[in-house]
């Protein structure tokens, strides 16, 4: 941000007219963000940090913004927020975001394979489970839920979701964090198990009958999971991402973004504490 803009944005959401923004208390926490606010668009929010209370002096001209495009860019109220904020950053670029893969099938019939990362399960129900690999708040981390259940459809989804660092990472970065995903025919067909032991055939005829087979293998040797996973969740058809779509999603992403600041730049956005306190904050009300 512009050193004198830090106190100009605050005092924007900070308007009393804005009814639609919450401030949080000031925070002096080290490596926390002084000033917090949560803009309500209606269906979604946006988290904005001001001042990060860091350890260089230029630190506390840091900032951040989180939000969810699918769930609030229908808002002219977002428009006109990320236009104001942008418009007065010297430099800004995605740290992080969230890539969706929509499996139009119930979650019991999707497996994610467990690899080197870190592996949790959140269950109620074998249907309604969520399974995460990597680190929270990290790249790389692997979310897979019943979307069916959280979003109260009245359909078949399973939704995949990748967290992905910078707009500019090589395709090749993409494709090391997709996990290995299999989806099961609606009715297991017959196995071959040539190749296997007896034990490791009613080994793996136990796990196929097993309603969360993920969770047992999950404790067998990686060289055991390995050889058998293949007869065990491997029946049916293996989950492939479409490089050439993610490659148009960042494309979007990244147009979307000069397009605001483009926009921000050329617009009438409050430059003044006059102009902000006769300008009316809401747009599209």
């Amino acid at each position: 941000m512009r050193e004198d803009c830090v106190n100009f944005i605050g005092r924007y959401f900070c308007n009393p007219l804005r009814s639609d923004v919450k401030e949080y208390p000031l925070n002096l926490t080290d490596f926390k963000y002084r000033n917090m606010f949560v803009i309500d668009y209606g269906r979604s929010t946006m988290t904005v940090g001001l001042c990060f209370n860091g350890t260089n002096r230029s630190d506390v001209l840091k900032g951040f913004l989180e939000f969810n495009p699918n769930k609030c860019m229908d808002s002219m109220q977002i428009s006109a927020d990320l236009a104001f904020l942008l418009s007065r950053c010297v430099e800004y670029s995605v740290v992080r975001w969230d890539l969706a893969i929509d499996v139009p099938v119930d979650r019991e019939r999707v497996h994610m394979t467990k690899d080197r990362r870190k592996y949790e399960l959140s269950q109620t129900s074998y249907s309604n489970r969520t399974e995460y690999l990597g680190q929270r708040n990290h790249v790389g981390r692997v979310k897979v839920y019943n979307k069916t259940a959280e979003s109260d459809l009245d359909y078949a989804l399973t939704r995949v979701e990748i967290t992905l660092g910078k707009l500019d990472v090589h395709i090749s970065e993409f494709e090391k964090f997709v996990p290995e995903i299999w989806i099961d025919n609606p009715q297991h067909e017959l196995v071959d198990y040539t190749g296997l032991s007896d034990t490791q055939i009613v080994l793996c005829d136990l796990l196929r009958d097993s309603p969360n087979p993920e969770y047992y293998m999950a404790r067998l040797s990686y060289r055991m999971r390995k050889k058998i996973e293949p007869y065990v969740i491997g029946s049916g058809a293996r989950l492939c991402t479409d490089v050439k779509c993610v490659t148009w999603i960042v494309t979007q992403i990244s147009d979307y973004l000069k397009e605001v600041s483009v926009s921000g730049n050329a617009q009438k956005v409050p430059d003044t504490e006059e102009e902000l306190e006769k300008r009316n904050p809401f747009v599209d009300k």
